[in-house]
């Protein structure tokens, strides 16, 4: 009797489990998947001797991933493009700093892996071989903020 009565409360206290986390993963959602959705993120990236921190925006416009990152100071890093169908990345615009060819070529290959785990619910990126370390945390949207300013 004992048995039937711990089985049945184990398995209602699954049921209940899974039922309330079932509606938080629909909810929210690391990567743009609609035309026209947006997401917005913190952005922390590490390379070896230097960290750069700020926010990552990305909008989907057709199929195609536009996204933006921006330090601190709201100073562009670099633009980019990914096509979600080639899993293609282009660098649209870049910081004079970063602007060399083999910088170019590993950004566009973390950038492309990057949005691959976003897809898939990852929120971060790891190259071991160069030594860079993507982190993207959702930035919460506050639906009950005013969008003007009152006197």
């Amino acid at each position: 009797m004992w048995k039937s009565i711990r089985t049945s409360v184990l398995a209602f206290s699954l049921f209940v489990s899974l039922a309330t986390a079932l509606p938080l993963t629909a909810q929210t959602s690391l990567f743009p998947e609609n035309s026209g959705d947006k997401c917005c993120y913190s952005a922390y990236v590490e390379i070896k001797k230097a960290h750069a921190s700020g926010v990552c925006i990305l909008a989907n416009n057709s199929g195609v991933i536009s996204g933006s990152m921006f330090n601190e100071f709201g100073i562009s890093m670099f633009d980019f493009t990914y096509d979600c169908e080639s899993e293609r990345v282009q660098i649209e615009n870049i910081a004079s700093k970063l602007d060399k060819w083999y910088i170019r070529r590993v950004l566009k290959r973390d950038l492309r892996s990057l949005m691959k785990s976003l897809q898939t619910g990852g929120s971060s990126y790891s190259d071991t071989k160069h030594g860079v370390k993507f982190t993207l945390m959702p930035i919460a949207e506050d639906n009950n903020k005013e969008d003007e300013i009152t006197e």
